[in-house]
């Protein structure tokens, strides 16, 4: 009798593995399908109609594109192609976009990568008001909502009797947005480097 339960025990642990590494395949798989489809014609657009704030070459938006989904990615999204594009999506814009300034002729560079990308790639579904940049993905309801509704964007008590105002961080859509990419990247144990000028970062 035992013998016979240690054979079905082996039996359910290889089921497992073979399952396992069908889903690591698959996943695998799925991603690569999302860097052919994302990656190369992001990184094009940006060599031909962009300046960043600080020129970045293309190994390094890629290695942020990396380092943002392994923090975005979990469980529940490795397991479901739409929502691993979701992420895929979320991630790209801010890796590819983050960096975009205005240039020295006040053209606005992120509000053009925004436009390019909403007429390029129509599979995820994102908010056509404002810019791409305007939204994050919430990961529980699995759409993307303004920053005000992210968790990093909170209100302020700020007593001027125990504080100094420059000491303070006003809340805005744009501190949210840093806060989340910060806090998310500091969590995998990532380095962050902010760039820009004193007010936009």
């Amino acid at each position: 009798m035992k013998f016979i339960r240690h054979k079905a025990s082996r039996r359910d642990a290889t089921l497992i593995l073979v399952l396992t590494l069908e889903t690591h395949l698959l996943y695998n798989q799925v991603l690569s399908d999302l860097f052919q489809k994302y990656v190369l014609p992001s990184l094009k657009y940006l060599r031909d109609n962009s300046k960043a704030v600080v020129p970045i070459v293309d190994m390094a938006l890629v290695s942020g594109l990396l380092k943002m989904l392994e923090g975005a990615i979990v469980a529940e999204t490795a397991n479901d192609r739409f929502k691993l594009e979701m992420v895929f999506v979320f991630c790209a814009i801010w890796a590819f976009g983050s960096a975009l300034t205005l240039s020295d002729d006040g053209h606005d560079n992120q509000a053009d990568f925004s436009e390019w990308w909403k007429s390029q790639f129509k599979q995820v579904r994102l908010p056509t008001r404002d810019t791409v940049f305007d939204y994050w993905l919430d990961p529980i309801s699995n759409k993307f909502e303004p920053w005000r509704q992210n968790p990093s964007f909170h209100a302020v008590n700020f007593d001027s009797r125990t504080a100094k105002m420059n000491e303070v961080t006003v809340p805005t859509t744009e501190t949210a947005s840093i806060c989340h990419w910060i806090n998310l990247l500091v969590q995998c144990r990532q380095p962050v480097l902010l760039a820009g000028p004193s007010g936009r970062p």
